[in-house]
């Protein structure tokens, strides 16, 4: 009985590999939440054909904005919830290293996660996840299954919902297309934010900080790849308060502007955000020429 059950799962777990290496496109995923996002995108770099990649960004879900579709032969490690030093773990675990790595500075502060290292250097784990890519997140069965036919089904069953609420609450929806989305980011989480950016950080943690990410960049430049750090734009109320000017004043003493490249936030101003942080779609498209534009000047 035993036997028959191995082999019926060795059977049905080699097939549905197969199903996924050779038949479904390898480099389609479904992500059913943000942590799986993160692990998918982690494990891609480190098991693909990722190798000649020429630029690789790390930052957090602010950089994660960046539309690298428009960006030349970028791999874009921006992790949302995380940072930097998660990207950069990423990179020097795989040890192939490119020719370029952006490095967001805006979430200096956030350390790297333990989860998601321990996820990253589980050695049986990582072992399965390079030979097998139906063990890989993202490879799940059941999203599989719904392809391409789940896919019509949820978007119909969500078409349905989503009248269902209409009906219901109209006189809500009637509220939201005036404006309310808007007035509750004003009123509620920009004053969060503000009291939250006003915040002088410890110095002796951001040197600490700082430090930490020094030992990245000297293992990079040890490998001949160029560092650049870059900002996020964000809500220009936030741009200038007392965290993000500490952050930033931190990076040019650690990282000296004369000897370390620098692509400079531009004016807020010009930019807009869906909660104070993140930049919204033509926001983020605007960025992203800006970004493009720069990387053909660097030296």
């Amino acid at each position: 009985m035993i036997k028959k059950a191995l082999l019926s799962f060795f059977i049905i777990f080699m097939t549905y590999t197969i199903i996924v290496t050779y038949v479904v496109d390898p480099h389609k995923f479904v992500s059913e939440h943000q942590w799986q996002d993160n692990q998918i995108k982690a494990q891609e770099y480190l098991y693909s054909n990722t190798d000649s990649i020429q630029h690789i960004i790390v930052g957090s879900s602010l950089a994660d904005r960046l539309v690298v579709g428009y960006l030349p032969d970028i791999y874009n490690l921006s992790m949302g919830g995380l940072g930097a030093f998660d990207g950069l773990q990423t990179i020097t675990k795989k040890g192939v290293y490119p020719k370029t790595v952006f490095i967001e500075m805006n979430k200096l502060d956030r350390k790297a996660s333990t989860d998601f290292t321990t996820s990253l250097n589980n050695p049986i784990m990582t072992f399965l996840r390079k030979y097998f890519i139906s063990i890989r997140d993202g490879k799940q069965p059941m999203g599989f299954i719904a392809i391409p036919y789940g896919e019509k089904v949820t978007a119909y069953g969500l078409y349905l919902a989503q009248t269902a609420v209409h009906t219901i609450a109209g006189k809500i929806i009637s509220r939201e297309k005036e404006g309310l989305e808007e007035v509750d980011m004003v009123t509620k989480i920009l004053p969060r934010l503000l009291e939250e950016e006003s915040h002088i950080p410890n110095a002796a943690d951001l040197e600490k900080d700082a430090q930490n990410l020094k030992k990245y960049v000297d293992i990079l430049e040890k490998n001949h790849v160029t560092v650049v750090f870059f900002e996020m734009p964000i809500q220009h109320q936030l741009c200038g308060l007392s965290k993000p000017e500490a952050i930033r004043n931190q990076f040019y003493k650690t990282f000296p502007r004369d000897k370390y490249q620098y692509i400079d936030m531009p004016d807020c101003n010009d930019y807009t955000t869906t909660d104070g942080l993140h930049l919204d779609k033509a926001s983020a498209e605007k960025y992203t020429f800006l970004f493009k534009d720069a990387m053909s000047k660097l030296k």
